[in-house]
Formats: structure tokens, sequence, C-alpha cells
């Protein structure tokens, strides 16, 4: 025997009964309905069941499109997402999703049909797509609507990734050469420190601390302000001589960078100045060829994870195959030098002083 109850935090009558496969239906009616028309309903369901023509519950409860139940989510929840993520959220759903599935009903939508919408778009737009559409169906568990989310268990489509573009040091120092001020220093301390754009025009001259630079805020490019770093946790960066030469000139002011000049200008700047020597035209490349050369000199990703302020190891291990062999390098320092008893010590020698890392002639970014 069913049951309905009237849900005041919903403004409707919920129905309450058992299908013919035995799955317990919660379903709501539509806003309304009176007690009579509810009993009305569940005797009507009841009814099939017993008679095996029981109606689908898909059309027993109201149905509810993608477009209102993604603004009840927003509505509900918007008030505690930082800018970016209603910038994100606010795109996803104007550009993907409503266009596609916005008039579809929450209820008939299925994780095939989820799958096969998101393989149309490229790998970053659907992560992030993905990531709102599972969002909103959630909501529509909690409010009843589905019994289970739509998007539960849906795969992405695996980007083919190719090797991180970073520049030689040739390519640097044709950049360097090529500017003066604010940007030439910039591309200094991008390509010395890792740092993202945002943090790097968002320092202070208090953040630089004798051997390393504290991290603790970004330009938010979405809010149009100054805040926390991306992972909202402040990190200690290693200051090398390049580095130290470029904060030393800039101590003075609230800023290191001009005052008033927000993230906007450092992109711009290093965009005319790539295309002019036909580089990359994203300020990221620069962060890119920090890790790059980091781990090729030989240093560890463990460190280079906690440099560039990454909170899963998986994020620098695409620069792991740039790694010098460092099996070899690391047996040679903890027993000595290996194989080397039927090799002649003029050979050895020009071997050890190749295979040493860091020894590459260093690159004089500042004059």
């Amino acid at each position: 025997m069913g049951s309905i109850r009237y849900r005041e935090d919903r403004g409707r009558f919920q129905l309450d009964f058992i299908d013919a496969d035995g799955v317990r239906r919660r379903p709501f009616c539509t806003e309304g309905t009176s007690e009579k028309q509810a009993w009305r309903q569940l005797r009507d369901i009841e009814a099939g069941v017993r008679s095996g023509l029981a109606p689908s519950p898909k059309r027993a409860r109201e149905a509810h499109s993608v477009m209102q139940v993604a603004d009840e989510w927003t509505r509900a929840h918007a008030s505690s997402w930082s800018p970016s993520t209603k910038a994100t959220a606010r795109g996803a759903l104007k550009t993907y999703i409503f266009p596609a599935l916005g008039k579809r009903a929450i209820e008939d939508l299925d994780r095939q049909e989820i799958e096969e919408f998101l393989s149309g778009l490229s790998p970053g737009a659907g992560a992030k797509t993905r990531q709102i559409l599972v969002g909103l169906c959630q909501h529509a568990v909690r409010a009843g609507y589905v019994e289970e989310a739509p998007t539960k268990g849906v795969k992405l489509r695996q980007a083919r990734k190719g090797p991180v573009r970073f520049l030689t040091r040739k390519e640097v120092e044709g950049a360097i050469d090529s500017c003066e001020g604010d940007v030439r220093d910039a591309i200094v301390l991008a390509v010395s420190t890792g740092l993202r754009a945002g943090e790097l025009v968002a320092l202070k001259p208090d953040d630089w601390q004798g051997e390393t630079l504290l991290v603790q805020r970004a330009w938010d490019r979405i809010g149009k302000r100054i805040g926390p770093p991306k992972n909202g946790k402040a990190r200690r960066v290693p200051v090398s001589r390049d580095a130290a030469k470029v904060l030393r000139r800039r101590l003075e002011g609230e800023y290191i960078w001009t005052a008033g000049r927000a993230w906007s200008w450092f992109a711009t700047d290093w965009r005319r100045v790539a295309l002019e020597q036909g580089l990359p035209t994203g300020t990221h490349v620069l962060r890119h060829t920090m890790a790059s050369w980091w781990v090729q000199d030989g240093g560890s990703l463990q460190a280079l994870q906690q440099i560039l302020g990454h909170g899963d190891i998986r994020m620098v291990l695409v620069y792991a195959h740039l790694a010098p062999d460092t099996a070899r390098l690391e047996a040679a320092r903890l027993w000595g030098p290996l194989g080397t008893r039927d090799v002649p010590k003029s050979r050895q020698k020009r071997r050890n002083r190749a295979n040493v890392s860091g020894q590459r002639p260093r690159l004089k970014l500042v004059k």
C-alpha cells in the first residue's frame, strides 16, 4: 500500500509506492496538485502495477528540464563559488550544455547519451563540462527528481598528449634580447622560478626572503582582483642568481611591477615578443621551460612538484622523459664510478665530465 505526503520545502505532494520491479519509487506530483488528485494518481499507478500495465516511472513523475535543474542548482550554490568557478559554470552551461541538452528532461538522460555528448567536445572542454553536469545531476538526486545521477560512471575521451613544448636557451636569450623593461625582467623571473603569470604579477618586495620567494597571492583574471594562489596554498620557491638580480632592482613600491598594471600586461607584452620571435604566444610556455630545464639538469620530480605548486605528483610526470639516467647517476654517487677499470683514464675523465648533472654552460639571462 502506497502513501503520499506533502513536502513543504517543495510545495507539492510526493508519492511513495513499490513498482512492478519491486523498486521503491517516490516521484513528485506537479505543482498545484491537490491531495485528492495525488491520491487518485497513486491509485492509478498501483492499479497498473497489479495489472502488469504499470506506467514507466519516468511518466509517473513530473519532468524537469536540464535548464530548469541547472537554474535551481546555480541559485542554491553559486553564492559560495569563486569568481572563476562561476565563470566556468556559466560558460559550460551557455556554450555546450544548454544548446545540446537544455530542453531534455533530466529524468530521461542516461550515461550513454552523456558520454556521446561529451565525446564531441575537446578534452579540456569535455572535462569542465562533465564537472558541471555532475554537479547539477547530484542536485537532481538530492531534490528527488532522479534515483541515481545519470553522470555516474561517465568516462571522458582520453586526450592524446604530445610532448610538452618548452623553449631552448637560445630561444629564451633571443626573446630577452628583443625587449626591455618590465616584460624583459618578467621573462627572466618566469623561466627562473616557474611561477604562473598571475602569481608573477602579484609579487611584492617583501615576498623575497633571501634564498626563497614566498608565493602567497595571485591575480584572478576572472574576478579582476588579487587573491590566493591557484590551489589556495602558499609555497616557497628557490631564487636563482638571475632571479635575484631582477628582484634586487625592484624593491621599491607596493608591488614588484609598475603600480596599477594587472595580469593582462604580461600576457599582452609576451604575445608581442613571441610573435616576433616565432614562439608559442601563451605565457605558460615559460613555466614549462623552467620545469623542463630543471629535470634536464637532474632536479627531482618531487622538488619540482613543490616548486610549481602542484597537489598531485602526476602533474609533473609529463617532464619525466627529460630526466637523465638518474639510476646510473645515483649509483655512481653512492658507490663511486662504475665500470671504470677497463676504460682509459683520459676517456673516463671526459665521460664523467659529460655526465655530471648541471655542468652544461649556464645561461646568462641577466647581464
